[in-house]
This record gives structure tokens, C-alpha cells and sequence, in this order.
């Protein structure tokens, strides 16, 4: 459709699927956000989703925790990213994993759902099992991370003394959670503003010229909060 009105460039916006330059009908540019593209000569602009996670793992490990990283089971770049900062950050402080450092969790069912909610505390039951308290949980967003908080208080565990809880994203829900998540930032606007003038670049220039464009990676940072 957007094609049909002869648009002249695309910013893709990270969704399930990666994005394919392949389904275009003819030459445009196109730059990506935080879902890295299948097409080599396609711009793209992320987040440092590798220090945001090395930054997170290295605060839980700071206050005396064993980081769990929680996830749901789709794999995109970005999360692929957040799991290697997370291991490597676990490996250079010393610290053990083992396989129930990483949790995956059922992509069948909805954030905010019983099913969701069910299913976390039934992880959070055996961390619980298996480890001494407090509980060190990164989750790879913060719509998640509000989903274990209260899957949490559902066994009577108090955040931060029994549980001490990092997201991802600084989303407005972060600032609604009792007590308010700590979180990492995306820096939203530079992301905006650098993919924003990438595409015009790209549109008043030659296609080739993508071609040899190094990705644009920016940086996050922590939102010291309530909830470590």
C-alpha cells in the first residue's frame, strides 16, 4: 500500500517478525529500529541492548544476589543481545549459570494474563526452591518485570527484601509499579532523531551508499528506582 503511494523512504519500527527488503517491489531506502534486518544494505538504529544487560546484571550481582534473566521465548536480535551481555557479564564476575539462569517463558500467552502470571510463579516457586534469598530477576522488559512483581506478591514475597527486580525500556508502566522498577533506559528521541536523518540521507543520496553505513548503536542507562 505504501508503495502504491510511491513513498520515498521507510523507518521500520521493531515488530515479531524481522523485517525483509526482499518484499519490496523496487529500490527504497529503509532504516530499522532494534530489530536487526535481513537486507545488507538496510540502516539501522538500536539501542545497546548488550550494555543495558551488562548494566543490569552487574547491579543484581552488586546487591548480593543470583541474576535470573526472564524472558518470553521469541528470540529477536535485541533480546539475543540482552542474553549475551547477560552471560557474559555472569562469566566475568564469577558468578554460576546454570540452566535456570535463563527462564524462558510460553509466548502463547498474553502479558497481564492469568496464564502469564500463573506461569511466573510456578518459575518463582522453584528459584525459590533452589536458591537463598533474596531473588535476582532482569527481565528483558518492564511489562514483564510488572508481571513478576506481582506474581511475587502473590507468594508473600516483599520487593526488594525478598526479590530484587531490573527491567528494560523505562516504559511508563516502570513508574506505576509499587514500589517504581528499576530500569534501563532507551534514549527514545536520539533513536527518533538518528533514524529520522539517516532515511533523509539516504533518500537524497545514491542507494549504494547504505551499503557501507555502519549501524547506529546508542547508548542506555540505569533508572535507580525502588525495586534493588
Amino acid at each position: 500500500m505504501l508503495e502504491a503511494k510511491l513513498t520515498d523512504g521507510l523507518i521500520v519500527i521493531s515488530g515479531k517478525k524481522t523485517f525483509d527488503t526482499n518484499i519490496l517491489s523496487r529500490p527504497m531506502p529503509v532504516v530499522c529500529i532494534d530489530r536487526k534486518p535481513k537486507g545488507k544494505k538496510t540502516l539501522f538504529v538500536s539501542s545497546n541492548h548488550y550494555q543495558g544487560a551488562v548494566i543490569a546484571t552487574t547491579e543484581l550481582l552488586k546487591a548480593g544476589t543470583q541474576p535470573t534473566l526472564f524472558k518470553v521465548s521469541r528470540n529477536s536480535s535485541s533480546i539475543l543481545d540482552r542474553i549475551r551481555g547477560f552471560k557474559d557479564t555472569m562469566k566475568k564476575m564469577g558468578a554460576e549459570l546454570h540452566n535456570s539462569s535463563i527462564i524462558s517463558l510460553s509466548s502463547d500467552y498474553r502479558a497481564g494474563s492469568d496464564d502469564r502470571r500463573l506461569e511466573i510463579r510456578n518459575k518463582l516457586r522453584k528459584l525459590i526452591n533452589a536458591d537463598k534469598l533474596p531473588l535476582g530477576i532482569f527481565a528483558t522488559s518492564d511489562t514483564l518485570a510488572a508481571d513478576i512483581m506481582i506474581a511475587a506478591r502473590d507468594l508473600h514475597l516483599s520487593i526488594p527484601g525478598d526479590l530484587k527486580i531490573i527491567g528494560f525500556d523505562d516504559a511508563p508502566i516502570s513508574r506505576y509499579c509499587y514500589p517504581q522498577l528499576t530500569t534501563i533506559r532507551q534514549d527514545i528521541s536520539q533513536i527518533a532523531s538518528q533514524a529520522s536523518q539517516h532515511l533523509i540521507n539516504a533518500i537524497n543520496n545514491t542507494d549504494d551508499d547504505a551499503e557501507d553505513s555502519e549501524d547506529t548503536i546508542i547508548d542506555v542507562q540505569l533508572v535507580e528506582r525502588s525495586t534493588v
